[in-house]
């Protein structure tokens, strides 16, 4: 008797999600209801071009936003030229830079400086990291409170938004599923920013984190139409959301830059070198993505094209060739503005 109620509490909430998803689907079936056969057609074009526009804009304003911290850095070390104009003002703001990268060095385990009251004194690292976890977390908690919330993040393949892309790596489709993404982004995160690839900089892990998340979920909509069995079955209309896409670009980066570390790999016994996993688990998701799991409903061309980014970043020096040229030109570009 006491099992009752709990039970069926339980019933009416699954009850009620099934609902959601099934107005989710309706909606998206609505938008071309008008068109032949019912069968609605998927952007491509649309998309893509979105997603490298998000891209840019998030490099640039994070470039941007170092830049302007770093000026105020150089001007308070009185390490700022008489005049802002001169050649040596960028050199100087590197200089300015490296100070606050020493100052900034590893200090422990992000919870335990949380815990003890000096999240304020975090790298700026750490705190991109803490922050995307703690939105993460927020915004499952209010959609569990408002269920309906949940299914506006969610991203719709033959939907007419593409925002979306965008919103659906903050969505989670439960406890589980956001809490295996905020543990591997707490375990594989803090050092990727510590390494040579990324010197602590926050504004710069925040640009790869972001577009590695659009891009995985740019993979995910042009696959839809065969990347699962579920997804063969109901064509352009199934949801996606989670942060897995850039939780794996993350995992990429980590593990070509350090090959040799150890891990254990979900539901296996031993650990393995970094290297060898990665393979491992680009294997799976090939298999998922081309053959399917009948009983698992990953997103197998996210997670792929996560990997091949965070890899593939690292591999060609993204730092060098992405990062710092981008940091130069909103440098060049805040100058002339007098911004700096």
């Amino acid at each position: 008797m006491l099992l009752r109620s709990p039970l069926r509490h339980l019933r009416n909430e699954a009850s009620s999600i099934k609902g959601l998803k099934a107005r989710v689907f309706n909606r998206a079936s609505g938008t071309y209801a008008g068109r032949s056969h019912n069968v609605p057609r998927l952007r491509i074009i649309g998309p893509t071009v979105w997603c490298l526009a998000a891209a840019g804009t998030f490099y640039l304003g994070c470039a941007g936003w170092e830049v302007y911290q770093d000026a105020k850095e150089a001007k308070k070390r009185r390490m700022w030229p008489a005049s802002a104009s001169s050649p040596v003002a960028y050199d100087q703001l590197e200089i300015a830079r490296a100070a606050a990268r020493t100052r900034d060095r590893y200090s422990g385990p992000m919870l335990e400086q949380i815990s003890s009251g000096t999240f304020s004194n975090l790298a700026a690292a750490d705190k991109m990291i803490a922050g995307t976890i703690g939105l993460n977390t927020v915004i499952h908690g209010i959609c569990r409170l408002l269920p309906g919330l949940q299914w506006q993040f969610a991203h719709v393949p033959a939907g007419p938004f593409n925002y979306t892309l965008l919103t659906s790596m903050f969505g989670h489709g439960g406890l589980l599923h956001l809490g295996a993404n905020m543990y591997g982004l707490y375990n594989f995160a803090p050092p990727v920013a510590q390494s040579l690839a990324f010197e602590r900089s926050g504004a710069h892990l925040t640009a790869f984190y972001l577009s590695a998340g659009v891009f995985a979920s740019l993979a995910s909509h042009v696959t839809s139409k065969w990347a699962s069995p579920r997804a063969r079955r109901s064509g352009f209309l199934v949801p996606s959301l989670g942060a897995s896409g850039a939780i794996f670009g993350v995992l990429g980066a980590w593990a070509m830059l350090f090959p040799d570390a150890q891990v254990g790999l979900l539901l296996l016994p031993g650990s393995l070198p970094a290297e060898e996993a990665l393979m491992g688990i680009a294997l799976f998701e090939t298999y998922g993505l081309a053959v399917g799991f009948k009983s698992l409903n990953f997103g197998h061309a996210a997670h792929l094209a996560g990997l091949a980014i965070g890899t593939g970043y690292v591999y060609f020096d993204g730092n060098r060739r992405v990062w710092k040229p981008t940091r130069r030109f909103m440098f060049n570009q805040m100058k002339r503005l007098g911004m700096v």
